[in-house]
């Protein structure tokens, strides 16, 4: 039987909203992991996407949740995070919790944050904000309510562990005006863990020769680009295709294939990235 686990909102600042966790089988411990064993001469591979979810609409705005989920099995990520989830919403995604729906479907574990919350000025409906699945054991979660003018923003964290190594994976879903994203980028800076081993994951609504994303690139690296496939777009824009999705990392990982996948099951391509953890890597703690 699945189960839901809200995590209390007291275990954060103001700035931060409710949690829930879904996973398969059990809760895994709630305890945040700040170091991990060292593997000599073993290096841990890792496959990981970024998806938006569009509310689980196609491009003409049709649900369509069952095929993304058909994609997601088929690509095989062992960590998704996803943007613009519905979590009991309304009409337009049948009222669903998606998170948990997909973490069901494809057997994995599951948070989501929420971002905007409908719940208290219109009885009967959900949630609208971001998710991290994960085929591996997520071991912690926490949520952070970005900086902004605009539709309201923000950024979830977990960490995951594979083979003894835990490790901070981060999704974050950027503001529409410049002023907006420029705040947010400084405030994820302040607020993510200085972990060579931290990956930043999602839709960031601007293309990479921005200001913002060069700033995210002094101290993480961009794999799509690493990887040779920065002309490839991830969305659509008045009809020519932009890179507006991205996979950062920090200097332990190496990247050994990234790029998007143009179906068009959303009006986001997801862009899967595959990855090689270095073996002598140790946490900043």
């Amino acid at each position: 039987m699945r189960r839901v686990f809200p995590v209390s909102s007291s275990l954060f600042s103001s700035r931060r909203r409710l949690l829930f966790l879904f996973f398969p089988f059990f809760l895994a411990p709630m305890v945040f992991v700040t170091t991990a064993q060292g593997h000599e001469g073993r290096r841990i591979r890792l496959r990981v996407m970024t998806f938006n979810l569009h509310h689980g609409a196609d491009i003409g705005n049709l649900p369509n949740l069952r095929a993304m989920a058909a994609l997601l099995r088929e690509l095989d990520p062992e960590i998704i995070a996803l943007q613009e989830v519905d979590r009991r919403w309304g009409l337009r995604s049948l009222w669903r919790d998606q998170t948990a729906w997909l973490a069901r479907v494809l057997e994995m574990e599951g948070v989501f944050a929420a971002t905007i919350d409908r719940r208290p000025s219109r009885p009967g409906r959900g949630e609208y904000g971001l998710a991290v699945l994960s085929r591996l054991p997520i071991r912690a979660a926490d949520f952070l309510l970005l900086p902004g003018e605009l539709e309201h923003r923000g950024a979830l964290l977990v960490w995951v562990q594979k083979e003894g190594e835990a490790f901070p994976v981060a999704c974050t879903h950027l503001g529409l005006s410049t002023a907006d994203r420029r705040r947010q980028v400084a405030a994820l800076r302040r607020w993510l863990p200085e972990d060579p081993r931290l990956l930043l994951l999602g839709d960031f609504n601007v293309e990479a020769t921005a200001p913002e994303i060069q700033e995210i690139t002094e101290h993480l690296t961009d794999l799509q680009a690493a990887c040779g496939h920065s002309h490839e777009g991830t969305y659509f824009h008045f009809g020519r295709p932009v890179r507006i999705d991205y996979l950062f990392a920090g200097p332990a990982w190496q990247p050994l294939i990234c790029r998007p996948f143009p179906r068009r099951v959303s009006d986001h391509f997801p862009v899967v990235a595959e990855l090689m953890l270095s073996d002598n890597c140790q946490p900043i703690n």
